[in-house]
């Protein structure tokens, strides 16, 4: 997997959370990041700053509405509608849009990050079709890379299976 990854963008958020709130309680020196920028100039972000970013794009950049909106950017790519995004911005547009069982993991660490509708839409849909007799799939079973016979010793080329 490429791009940012759902579980990952959540627990992010957390962290930046626990860090703000350290700082600000005088428990942890550091209160911000500075990065240099291309052109040579820095930019700072308080770590309340990043998280606040992260919390305000989340909705809009990883749920695939209901409703289909001329604000998605690849509406030809969707295959769920209800559901979050597996990835954001990765090489491959399509696995952006699949459905995958790591979005829980973001509700769990940054359930303000949600929107209460749209994660009890997302959590049906993945009960609907991620959840199998012996636990979650990994893969929505509509996908056209999922396999279900992967083979932990398969050391090919072959992404369905190895």
């Amino acid at each position: 997997r490429d791009g940012s990854a759902v579980e990952l963008v959540g627990l992010c958020k957390r962290s930046l959370k626990w860090l703000a709130t350290l700082h600000e309680e005088g428990k942890f020196p550091h209160g911000s990041v500075t990065r240099g920028k291309r052109d040579g100039s820095r930019m700072t972000w308080t770590y309340r700053q990043w998280e606040q970013k992260i919390a305000s794009s989340f909705e809009p950049v990883f749920f695939v509405s209901v409703h289909p909106s001329n604000k998605e950017p690849r509406p030809d790519l969707i295959h769920h509608r209800g559901i979050y995004k597996d990835t954001h911005g990765s090489g491959q547009p399509w696995t952006d849009y699949q459905l995958r069982c790591n979005f829980p993991i973001a509700m769990v660490a940054a359930p303000e990050m949600f929107d209460p509708q749209h994660a009890w839409t997302a959590l049906q849909k993945a009960e609907e079709l991620l959840l199998g007799p012996l636990g979650m799939r990994t893969l929505d079973p509509e996908d056209w890379a999922y396999n279900g016979f992967y083979d932990n010793s398969n050391d090919s080329d072959d992404p369905k299976l190895a």
